[in-house]
């Protein structure tokens, strides 16, 4: 197929379509920590791989760097790559301050004692309980003045 539209009546020309995505049920996942990039003057080689532990000369565990995927694009795809990147880390970003200033501007609560739960249908039909009155504040004694 030659990416043109074999349906086109005649005498027109044919338009170019869109590729059909395949995207297979089985592709196997692979988790990267970190990435290493080489280039060439037209092609981008992005290493995939994750940090592991191993063993040096003298038998301690250190960490080590295991590249296990590559990926080859062009430098216009990279430059795609680069910028839809920047535009999902941007919404997430975005996303997730909106979440805390939510979260920010909703009033805090605090603790109360809760009603006690009336329980009889003579209890439920007198309604809420009147709250007991609250005493006046006591006013701070006046303060002694000097006499001259």
């Amino acid at each position: 197929m030659n990416g043109r539209d074999a349906s086109a009546p005649p005498g027109q020309e044919a338009r170019p379509t869109q590729p059909v995505r395949i995207v297979p049920e089985n592709i196997p996942m692979y988790y990267s920590n970190t990435v290493m990039v080489a280039t060439t003057p037209v092609d981008i080689c992005l290493y995939f791989g994750r940090y592991s532990q191993t063993k040096n000369e003298n038998q301690e565990s250190v960490p080590a760097e295991l590249y296990e995927r590559q990926v080859y694009m062009t430098m216009d795809q990279a430059r795609r790559l680069a910028q839809m990147l920047n535009q999902t880390i941007q919404a997430v970003d975005s996303s997730k301050a909106q979440q805390e200033a939510k979260q920010a501007a909703r009033p805090t609560t605090t603790a109360t004692h809760p009603e006690p739960v009336r329980t009889s249908p003579q209890q439920a039909a007198q309604g809420p309980r009147p709250k007991p009155a609250t005493k006046p504040p006591v006013a701070p004694p006046p303060k002694p003045t000097k006499l001259s």
